[in-house]
């Protein structure tokens, strides 16, 4: 595990990270790289081991995620110092518009197809405040892909109401907000997530929906966000883009102006 401190310039925004991408290079099959990552891993006493409770529970989801260990045979060299500047540059971006505060990223190596193929080679979930988690494979083009995904989960982390407010709504207006922030602030451009249907495709979906918007409904949701079952895979970040796109406007705000609210001060 390779630990960096990554401060942006005016050091109101820090970055504690923590990449075991560097265990990939030393270990000759998955088993023997989970088994390191698991001795590695520290335990912070707000977030558990990256975000889980148990380091069993993290097992399983290094498991999934390292995936193919005839991958380990053939790796791209992975150079800590790219990843550094890349966090370093997306921070800079938006330290002056934000409180001052410290985040916790934890970096893991994946050899999952579906993240390489789908996701351009990096992926991440955030499930605390202050903390998030990415998955890069470094075979891919992960360099081309980073902006997209951190600053997506950048903005999970700065919300202290995005893991307690679990309804369907609740869940597309935060995706909406995370695609608007790395659009607005970090990329510039609409992710493929929210380009993989049409407008008018997503608002089409939203209005059969909406009966279930206040429900906490776990099959829909992965039918939703994750192509499980009737919806396209991704409709549900593309549906949260065009209901904030709508409110954004109409009300005159910035994205700025809401991410630090509550789902349920947005009426979308």
């Amino acid at each position: 595990m390779i630990t960096r401190e990554v401060n942006s310039k005016d050091e109101n925004l820090k970055v504690e990270l923590f990449s075991f991408m560097d265990l990939v290079d030393i270990n000759e099959n998955k088993e023997v790289l989970i088994k390191r990552i698991l001795e590695e891993i520290p335990k912070n006493k707000e977030i558990g081991f990256a975000g889980y409770d148990t380091k069993e529970s993290l097992k399983l989801f290094l498991d999934w995620m390292i995936d193919k260990s005839e991958d380990l045979d053939n790796i791209t060299e992975f150079k800590i110092e790219e990843l550094v500047e890349k966090i370093q540059k997306v921070i800079n971006k938006i330290s002056k518009k934000i409180e001052k505060r410290k985040l916790n990223l934890f970096v893991f190596p994946s050899f999952n197809n579906f993240i390489h193929e789908k996701l351009g080679g990096v992926s991440g979930f955030c499930e605390w405040e202050n903390e998030i988690t990415l998955i890069i494979n470094p075979n891919s083009n992960w360099k081309e892909n980073f902006d997209f995904s951190f600053g997506h989960e950048l903005a999970h982390s700065l919300s202290k109401f995005y893991k307690n407010e679990k309804s369907l709504g609740s869940w597309l207006i935060f995706e909406g907000i995370a695609e608007h922030f790395q659009k607005n602030e970090i990329t510039g451009k609409k992710s493929a997530i929210v380009e993989s249907i049409t407008k008018e495709k997503a608002m089409e979906i939203f209005e059969e929906i909406k009966p279930h918007l206040n429900e906490e409904t776990e099959e829909l949701h992965r039918e939703l966000f994750y192509g499980t079952g009737r919806y396209p895979l991704w409709a549900g970040y593309s549906i949260g883009y065009y209901l904030l796109e709508k409110y954004l406007k109409s009300h005159n705000l910035d994205v700025l102006d809401i991410i630090f609210k509550s789902s349920k001060e947005i009426n979308v």
